[in-house]
């Protein structure tokens, strides 16, 4: 009972100090003077009310979360068939794929970028280019991530055998994977999208260089208010933050598996 009490505790206290910078932040976002004390002199909402009337700021949101949900979609698709053939059909495959998961981190952002620019100059001339090198770039530098979230999920479920059950029960190659290991993998998914969605919202260097305030996203938007207002500022990472958030609690609740009541 010590024992739980005491893991109870300790979980308070690690939750409380991840959430001071957030507290920090929102305190910042909505408070009016603050010069005399530790706490502010008055509060606000004027500082959330500018940002949420300010076209620049939902255009760049909208950027963002388009470019960052398309880019999480695309390398879930693109890695799940890398993930099974390495699990399924090709163990030996594995080693070549970690050297090709380390690759993105040998070279800094800055260097890529410079690189990509050179090359790719006459796309990045149009919004569909900029977009298309855009969702490249991103995902090169997020696949690592996903492929090592499916990596783990396919190691907890053991999906080699999980595949020859079903095969021995009469289920054909596709049924066993869209019938029996997809819904198994359905929480490893979301996870790895989360991941994907969560790295990609704070990436700058690549989105500065390569489109700078001709596409503008979240990032680039917090950047130029450097200047202007800490105030601004704070608001714009809290509500980024409840978003995601939001986004969060609504892609747990559908994803919950539905329980049914038997007489």
């Amino acid at each position: 009972m010590k024992a739980k009490r005491f893991h109870y505790l300790y979980l308070l206290i690690l939750i409380g100090a991840l959430l001071i910078p957030v507290w920090g932040t929102l305190m910042y976002a909505i408070a009016g003077e603050w010069s005399r004390s530790i706490l502010p002199d008055s509060w606000t909402l004027n500082w959330l009310s500018q940002i949420w009337q300010d076209d620049r700021f939902i255009k760049s949101l909208w950027s963002s979360v388009a470019i960052c949900v398309f880019t999480a979609l695309l390398s879930i698709v693109v890695v799940f068939p890398v993930v099974l053939a390495v699990h399924i059909n090709h163990p030996r495959w594995e080693k070549w794929l970690n050297v090709v998961l380390v690759l993105p981190f040998t070279l800094p952002p800055v260097v890529a970028s410079v690189g990509i620019l050179q090359l790719y100059t006459h796309m990045l001339n149009s919004g569909l280019g900029t977009f298309i090198v855009l969702i490249g770039c991103y995902f090169t530098i997020v696949m690592p991530f996903v492929y090592r979230s499916l990596d783990n999920n396919f190691r907890s479920l053991n999906a080699k055998e999980l595949m020859d059950a079903s095969a021995l029960l009469g289920a054909s190659y596709w049924q066993s994977i869209v019938n029996v290991l997809l819904p198994n993998l359905k929480k490893g998914v979301i996870v790895a999208f989360f991941i994907a969605i969560s790295f990609l919202m704070g990436e700058f260097v690549f989105i500065n260089i390569l489109a700078g305030g001709y596409f503008e996203t979240l990032q680039v938007y917090l950047y130029t208010l450097k200047n202007s207002s800490g105030h601004l500022s704070s608001a714009v990472v809290i509500s980024y933050f409840v978003l995601l958030l939001i986004l969060t609690g609504v892609v747990s609740w559908l994803s919950q598996e539905k329980k049914y009541v038997t007489d």
